[in-house]
């Protein structure tokens, strides 16, 4: 009973999706979606293959993925978004083309994405901002990025390849490849009622 509920769950999301599906493989970023399907199932460790099984799974149940699916596609979401919004708050600004493969927005609260560019496997998760600074120049992050929740990228600067972002971090400055930046450390600024110059916790 179970296989077979299991089975007519996946036709109906499946009808609904058919569009999405036939996009999915015939699509001119079709290589691209792919890799961003891999870097999904893996990032959430699901039992589950890059197939049209796996693709209705995700698209269905995980509304990030449906974001940046839509942004891949482009004017062609209109086909698919009537039934499977995208997440209302995880936003991608950056041009199509602008951003690698195995893109992936772990957690879609509250996150703004505009950047000059992004390289591949880039893994964004809630309340993340990336964007301009004072003089409208935007990031340019290269491939394996990890950034964290909380965390800000602003302005005409480079990450390098296997940066991780710590979790409330805000950068404003190049960070070399290989690197992992966080915030000052956790400190009191009050204790007793009195302020105290940032004494470490």
């Amino acid at each position: 009973m179970k296989a077979l509920l299991k089975k007519v769950l996946f036709a109906f999301h499946a009808t609904l999706l058919f569009p999405a599906i036939l996009l999915m493989k015939f699509h001119g970023e079709k290589d691209i979606i792919r890799q961003d399907i891999d870097r999904w199932i893996n990032n959430r460790d699901l039992p589950l293959k890059n197939n049209v099984f796996g693709f209705v799974n995700l698209l269905a149940f995980y509304k990030e993925c449906r974001n940046v699916f839509y942004y891949r596609i482009g004017k062609w979401r209109y086909f698919t978004c009537f039934f499977y919004p995208a997440m209302p708050t995880a936003f991608i600004y950056s041009g199509r083309g602008k951003i690698g493969p195995g893109f992936d927005i772990a957690h879609g609260t509250s996150v703004h994405i505009l950047a000059k560019s992004i390289g591949q496997n880039c893994t964004v998760f809630q309340n993340v901002t990336i964007g301009s600074g004072r003089k409208g120049d935007l990031p340019v992050i290269g491939n394996n990025a990890w950034i964290c929740a909380g965390a800000n990228v602003l302005g005409g600067i480079t990450l390098g390849d296997n940066v991780i972002v710590g979790a409330g971090t805000t950068v404003t400055k190049n960070i070399e490849s290989n690197s992992t930046v966080a915030s000052q450390r956790l400190c009191y600024i009050m204790r007793d009622g009195e302020k105290v110059d940032w004494m470490p916790v």
